[in-house]
């Protein structure tokens, strides 16, 4: 994160050419009916005491939308006034420490002051033959001293969030301590880049920065590691034994490794699939188990991240591009836990379906076997040496005749079955058509296209 030393006292500086305090509320004065523009139609005002914006729309017959498209239009140019003021003050006192001006900064200050507009008052309108204008205008110092209250505001809290922080810190509740960090970023996430002072324990700080530095010191000294950290697996089921993940803290160098409570953590696949529980929190020994119920793909090595979950220890944060940044910049520890999946052989069992058997046989072994061979199964035809059974049902039906073209369906279903009988998960396809010249052809092409369509059903699910 770029140190942009843009200081506190940089609003009352500012504003130092704004010494001017506006004067009482004016009365509006009511539009005129003449035909001839109002001064300020045709001469640009200016008023040191005020943002001024002016801005005319053509006028649309018969409707109303050309008003809020000026005032809108005209509060633009006040928005635009403001960022002009602050960037001209910002830049030069940047370049005056050698220091780049940050165009993201630019933007930021340009979205704020679209965003936080208030407190200003309609001057005038006049509508001529084809146009619309309207005048609007903001008091300088008015809006000076509801910024100035709102740095304030902000500042204050984010310092007693900072204050919960060290107080949680003392206690090693460090996922917490992050939380109050990361809370009292957005909190000021508004004025980023602004250069916002404060006084922590003694010291003046640059807010922003202190903040950003020791949440990396915290998120630094945490560590993850998979207990153990290699563990094997099956195809379909889940882990052979049981792993946890262990988070510990060395920010406390009197307390090395110790136990980090409460900490969310986010686990993915990187490489492979299954049913696994993403989103975890440790307990109080700083441990949480690894929740994996089924191993989707075949694949022989897979590999599972776990790292702290960011976005669940900061909560609901506001969306400032400076402080989503913030979040994505910080080095959050990564453990990974390696499982080793058992060999997948597969024996292949058929439903009796007496003299349609030999039929269902010959037209789904060869489409079954070398679809599934090359995501990695293996087929063995002795049962002693297969871990998984592979079984299919399917049932051929006759239909209708129409011209002499004879139709058929199909049910089908896989079914995947470990060599102790247990289902672990099956694939099922209805009313699955098939036509032909004879209805013994046409329930061919109807299994054929059931088994086509079951091997899709698989692919999509497990690769």
């Amino acid at each position: 994160m770029k140190n942009v030393k843009l200081i506190f006292s940089l609003f009352p500086a500012i504003f130092i050419s704004l010494l001017y305090s506006c004067g009482g509320a004016r009365e509006v004065p009511a539009p005129e009916q003449d035909t001839q523009p109002p001064y300020w139609v045709q001469h640009y005002p200016i008023d040191r005491q005020y943002f001024i914006g002016i801005a005319s729309t053509p006028i649309i017959p018969g409707s109303a939308q050309h008003i809020p498209q000026a005032r809108d239009a005209a509060l633009a140019e006040i928005a635009s006034s403001i960022t002009v003021h602050i960037i001209s003050e910002t830049e030069s006192r940047i370049r005056e420490q050698d220091q780049l001006f940050s165009h993201t900064f630019e933007e930021r200050i340009s979205s704020f002051a679209r965003q936080d507009l208030e407190g200003f008052e309609l001057v005038d309108t006049w509508e001529g033959d084809r146009h619309y204008w309207v005048y609007y205008r903001l008091c300088r110092d008015l809006y000076r001293r509801q910024i100035k209250e709102k740095i304030r505001v902000a500042t204050n809290l984010a310092r007693d969030l900072l204050r919960s922080a060290e107080s949680e810190i003392s206690k090693n509740n460090y996922g917490q301590a992050l939380r109050y960090h990361l809370q009292a970023y957005s909190n000021i996430g508004a004025f980023i880049g602004f250069g916002l002072e404060t006084n922590i324990n003694g010291q003046n700080v640059l807010l922003e920065n202190h903040i950003w530095k020791t949440t990396q010191d915290i998120a630094r000294t945490l560590n993850i590691e998979f207990l153990p950290s290699r563990a094997t697996g099956g195809f379909l089921q889940g882990l052979s034994e049981e792993v946890k993940v262990k988070v510990v803290s060395d920010y406390n160098p009197d307390i090395p490794s110790k136990p980090v409570s409460s900490m969310p953590l986010s686990a993915s696949f990187i490489r492979g699939s299954g049913q696994l529980v993403e989103n975890i929190v440790t307990d109080a020994d700083g441990s949480a188990d690894l929740s994996l119920s089924r191993i989707s793909s075949p694949m022989r090595s897979q590999t599972i991240a776990v790292k702290p979950d960011i976005k669940a220890i900061a909560g609901n944060l506001v969306e400032e591009p400076a402080v989503v940044d913030m979040i994505g910049s910080i080095s959050l520890p990564e453990a990974r836990l390696t499982i080793d999946i058992e060999a997948i052989a597969f024996c292949m069992e058929y439903t009796d379906r007496g003299r349609y058997n030999e039929m269902i046989r010959n037209v789904s072994d060869g489409i079954i076997r070398s679809s599934l061979s090359e995501k990695g199964f293996e087929f063995v035809s002795r049962k002693n040496k297969c871990n998984y059974i592979l079984k299919l049902d399917a049932n051929p039906r006759r239909g209708t005749v129409v011209q002499n073209i004879h139709t058929a369906f199909c049910n089908a279903t896989i079914h995947f079955i470990s060599d102790r009988g247990v289902e672990l998960m099956s694939f099922s396809v209805s009313n699955v058509s098939g036509a032909d010249l004879s209805f013994e052809k046409a329930k061919e092409k109807a299994v054929q296209n059931a088994v086509d369509r079951l091997i899709k059903r698989i692919d999509d699910d497990l690769f």
